[in-house]
């Protein structure tokens, strides 16, 4: 059912945090350190993993619901290694640094939160139809 191979896995993953895709070296780091890639997961991880691999407009949405629904899933749990591995790297870290802000800031916060909201709502809608009818 895995028709990804790591490498694929780390570019998809990555260009979802970056907006574009990982150097790679980063690329390298993800597929040779990976803990997931001998883990059995289960048949619905897999069908939301290939989904969010074909489709990768759908990771943040497929992210924001399981975060609220279920958080300790096999898609969270390569999320959070892809993320930890670019956090770490030079050339990325300050991306994910603090940053001095000016106070009209807030309505970014504001939209950001308004967006997660929407995000979740359609990412549940998204799960429930991915774990009935597969990813075709």
């Amino acid at each position: 059912m895995n028709d990804f191979s790591l490498r694929q896995e780390a570019q998809v993953y990555g260009k979802y945090f970056l907006d574009k895709l990982p150097n790679e070296q980063t690329i390298e780091i993800y597929a040779q350190t990976n803990p997931h890639k001998t883990s059995s997961t289960s048949a619905n991880d897999q069908k939301i993993i290939q989904f969010a691999l074909h489709h990768p407009w759908s990771i943040g949405f497929l992210d924001a619901a399981q975060a609220l629904v279920k958080s300790n899933t096999e898609l969270r749990k390569r999320l959070y290694f892809m993320f930890a591995i670019l956090e770490s790297r030079p050339e990325y870290c300050s991306l994910f640094l603090p940053t001095k802000r000016n106070w009209l800031y807030l309505f970014f916060i504001f939209y950001s939160g308004a967006r997660s909201i929407f995000k979740a709502f359609f990412g549940i809608i998204l799960l429930k139809i991915i774990t009935r009818h597969g990813n075709s």
